[in-house]
């Protein structure tokens, strides 16, 4: 699978970051209104060796505008 470069992956709900792990090397953004699944994202990246910074984690509450996603 290789999007083309200006792809841009936005993951919705990811309770425990699993598909931000699979996808992690795309750069997604993961959007969730939850702190313990941002946490639970964050430790399944460490868990699986990854940076933190290959996954973009976003608050539900922020309005998402091509400012933020980039």
């Amino acid at each position: 699978l290789k999007p083309p470069a200006d792809t841009r992956i936005s993951i919705f709900n990811d309770s425990f970051g699993a598909l931000a792990v699979t996808l992690s090397l795309f750069q997604p953004q993961a959007v969730s209104d939850s702190y313990l699944s941002q946490q639970a994202t964050r430790l399944n990246l460490a868990g699986n060796g990854l940076p933190e910074h290959n996954v973009k984690l976003v608050p539900k509450s922020c309005k998402l505008t091509d400012r933020n996603i980039k």
